[in-house]
């Protein structure tokens, strides 16, 4: 597998507002996430769920130094969260039902296109919505509202299961003797 950040580690690597060329920049959380997943750099990782994805790169650009160094953390915990489309629209319902439980109204637009896009299919826009919400709630100071946004991705992570990947073909024969000797005999009728 080609080495996609030389000169740059994700354990050196702080976070930043932003879009960024390459790691010697520094990198947002999702840009951290594409590394830890070993994707090429960018702040659209493949392997993470699309709410939490959209929901974690725009929260980012909100938060002060401080606060954003919090998110390099998630970064390992949500590579290979992307999954299935039910888990993917629930997930959405969530980020939607925590953005509009946090105080202070959304514009009656922004719900509508949120609803709109979720009725389509495009959960990823329930995730930036959140923290669109998120970021106009308060202070950048509100520790309550980051600890809250915090348990978000928790709950995301843990609403399901990452999609089973379908399990790799033996490389060997070695490991084609071992698959084979592994599977059940067949029921014989008497």
């Amino acid at each position: 597998m080609p080495d996609h950040h030389a000169g740059a580690s994700y354990q050196t690597v702080r976070l930043k507002k932003g879009e960024h060329e390459s790691p010697e920049e520094g990198a947002c959380v999702m840009e951290l996430a594409s590394m830890v997943g070993r994707e090429p750099f960018g702040d659209r990782p493949e392997s993470v769920s699309p709410v939490i994805r959209d929901f974690l790169r725009d929260y980012n650009d909100f938060l002060d130094y401080r606060r954003r160094q919090d998110l390099a953390a998630l970064a390992a915990d949500v590579v290979d969260s992307k999954s299935r489309r039910s888990i993917e629209r629930r997930r959405a319902r969530i980020a939607v039902e925590w953005a509009e439980s946090l105080p202070g109204k959304a514009r009656i637009e922004s719900r509508l296109w949120v609803r709109l896009c979720l009725l389509l299919g495009r959960y990823a826009t329930a995730g930036a919505y959140a923290a669109g919400k998120a970021s106009a709630v308060g202070s950048k100071d509100d520790g309550d509202r980051h600890q809250r946004a915090l348990e978000l991705i928790d709950r995301l992570l843990a609403e399901g299961p990452p999609e089973a990947t379908e399990a790799a073909a033996p490389s060997s024969e070695a490991d084609r003797q071992t698959a084979l000797s592994a599977e059940p005999e067949p029921a014989r009728l008497s």
